[in-house]
């Protein structure tokens, strides 16, 4: 199965729970934080492959992917999104929630 294929059945799964989303969320959270090889962020790319390979890919260890012009943009899209699934799952899947929280915090 695809990376992204992979993605959108974590989100499935996610949005089914939003206790198992908002845990979620948090630990891609801290993996934006603690960076590129970082445990966390380990910790998430493995939710999403199903071969060292893929792996090597989000880890952006793989040369050959690295070389991809959008290689670096789409491995942080797969690790930051699932910090989305937090408001997502709350709302039903709208991105109103999420807009409602980043203006509570960010002001």
């Amino acid at each position: 199965m695809s990376i992204i294929k992979k993605v959108e059945e974590k989100r499935t799964e996610l949005m089914a729970s939003p206790t198992q989303a908002e845990a979620f969320g948090k630990l891609c959270a801290k993996a934006l934080r603690g960076g590129l090889g970082s445990d966390e962020w380990k910790t998430v790319a493995n939710e999403y492959v199903e071969n060292q390979a893929d792996l090597d890919k989000l880890m952006f260890v793989d040369p050959v992917f690295c070389a991809e012009e959008w290689a670096e943009v789409a491995v942080g899209y797969v690790i930051g999104g699932g910090v989305c699934t937090i408001p997502s799952a709350r709302d039903g899947g709208t991105r109103r929630t999420m807009n409602d929280e980043i203006e509570r915090i960010l002001g």
